[in-house]
């Protein structure tokens, strides 16, 4: 057997071994969170994640939504650290009530953290930045539905063809950063990190198509009755990917 033949299967024996040990790292890492007693929430959690989401998108899929539990999902994502949290639900349902998910939100603030902890927890339903100078962990929350996916794309689309016939832009001028502009009001929010799909399908129905290119995505069967080791359980899997960014 030739030199070259020994280092193929040198290589290949040394690549497997590094599936199967991440395969095992994985497994042990579902385990270990999906079984036992329910884990109660820490403060320090997030510091013990290597990777956190910067903007993480939570999407319901399911008709019957329970504000209990949305509220926790972004209660508990602010606590950790997450800086900008989209929830989105096809119907709208969330964007028209706001206030509705603004009082479930305060209330499991205090439930979850105590009254101490929850006033140095900012939520705010707007994704514009803090103007009060304050240290308090401040997330950012945008409510989001159908008509801010593809419709939103057609409508920028027309916009643009528009603006050419009229002579108001020329086609050179348009790329993909103008293009971005338009679809995000030109703010510099990054897009998002991890999406969590809940629901009992695998499929985006309609989730912001634009602003997930890069994005990872992990399913839930449901928000129903979703508890701490779970949520955090979904950060720990996507602390672990490899994001490769297209390359």
């Amino acid at each position: 057997m030739s030199f070259y033949a020994v280092l193929l299967r040198l290589l290949h024996l040394c690549l497997c071994a590094r599936l199967w040990l991440r395969s095992w790292i994985r497994w042990f890492t579902t385990f270990r969170f999906a079984t036992g007693k329910a884990k109660n929430f820490r403060i320090d959690d997030g510091r013990r994640i290597v990777k956190l989401p910067v903007h993480l998108a939570i999407q319901l899929k399911e008709s019957d939504l329970c504000w209990r539990d949305v509220a926790s999902m972004i209660v508990w994502s602010s606590a950790l650290g997450v800086t900008y949290i989209t929830v989105f639900d096809s119907e709208g349902v969330l964007k028209r009530d706001s206030q509705r998910l603004l009082a479930a939100i305060e209330r499991r603030k205090v439930e979850l953290l105590g009254v101490e902890q929850a006033e140095c927890v900012v939520i705010k339903l707007s994704m514009l930045p803090a103007q009060n100078g304050k240290t308090c962990s401040t997330s950012h929350v945008r409510l989001a539905s159908l008509e801010d996916g593809r419709p939103a794309i057609i409508s920028c689309a027309q916009q643009l063809c528009t603006s050419v016939a009229n002579h108001q832009l020329s086609v050179d001028n348009i790329d993909v950063g103008s293009v971005h502009a338009r679809l995000t009001g030109g703010s510099d929010v990054p897009d998002p990190d991890l999406l969590v799909s809940c629901g009992p399908t695998s499929s985006l129905c309609g989730f912001l198509p634009w602003q997930i290119r890069l994005t990872e995505i992990l399913y839930l069967s449901t928000h129903h009755n979703i508890n701490y080791r779970k949520f955090l359980h979904l950060l720990h899997v996507f602390a672990g990917t490899e994001q490769r960014f297209g390359r």
